[in-house]
């Protein structure tokens, strides 16, 4: 499932690297141009960020996160993702890493697009008796608002058997996207969303919704993201196996670089 604090020179080392491929990017282009178009695209991005939050809470126990992606694409709507990145849920470091698979196919409906899908996540090096790997179908849905306002979307995910075998699992949430006229590629971005699980007591937490704000600044091939995140439920997890770290207070996601390659 799919952000956290960095010293200045790591930053800009990375910052550097991607931009030493820069030029590169611009040859590959030239020379696709000139290339049989194929129904087919390869497509990935690394990021850094500050913390790797999801759905309200930290999977990375406040600590600083690497994550990437390759995914490939055909012109049908059909697409393969692996998605990986380093977490800690405050268990010995039995799971120190998450390794995301995912297949979608997307195709237009009305004014957006529609996404149906299936998402497998694996915890390698995490004892079997903890249960971490489980699936998640879903569908989602995104429109741009006329003259292109705002883009906003709804998400869904179900599992029969969620993280930490607590049974059944749902997540709906809320998206959306305003760009602001100040400046080009600044967007106003945030969403709510709402998770609910049949064993509470073997999740560790109640049902609760969660919510972030922020800003997200593109410039081709990056995105800079920095968000508030919250949930109604500040605070410990119940119990063990913790599906997320301590919460003391509501965090501030600092920075989060993403740097696309297509």
């Amino acid at each position: 499932m799919r952000f956290s604090r960095f010293s200045h020179s790591a930053l800009f080392c990375g910052l550097a690297v991607l931009i030493a491929a820069a030029p590169a990017r611009a040859e590959d282009a030239a020379e696709a141009d000139s290339a049989p178009q194929s129904p087919w695209e390869w497509s990935g991005y690394v990021t850094l960020a500050s913390e790797y939050m999801t759905r309200g809470f930290s999977d990375s126990d406040n600590k600083p996160a690497l994550q990437g992606s390759v995914s490939l694409a055909h012109e049908s709507g059909w697409a393969a993702e692996i998605w990986a990145s380093n977490v800690d849920y405050n268990d010995s470091w039995e799971a120190k890493a998450e390794i995301d698979f995912y297949l979608t196919y997307t195709f237009g409906l009305g004014p957006g697009d529609m996404t149906l899908g299936g998402g497998y996540y694996w915890y390698p090096g995490a004892s079997q008796s903890l249960d971490y790997d489980h699936y998640e179908i879903f569908a989602s849905y995104e429109a741009a608002l006329p003259n292109d306002v705002a883009t906003l979307g709804a998400e869904i995910y179900y599992s029969p058997d969620f993280f930490a075998d607590s049974g059944t699992g749902v997540y709906v949430t809320t998206t959306a996207d305003v760009p602001l006229p100040v400046v080009d590629g600044l967007s106003l971005v945030g969403h709510v969303g709402r998770q609910w699980v049949e064993d509470n007591a073997r999740f560790g937490i109640k049902d609760y919704t969660d919510y972030s704000a922020g800003l997200a600044y593109t410039f081709d091939p990056f995105t800079i993201d920095v968000r508030f995140y919250d949930t109604n439920r500040i605070g410990a997890r119940l119990r063990q196996p913790l599906r997320c770290a301590r919460r003391r207070q509501p965090d501030l996601e600092l920075v989060r670089i993403k740097a696309a390659r297509g």
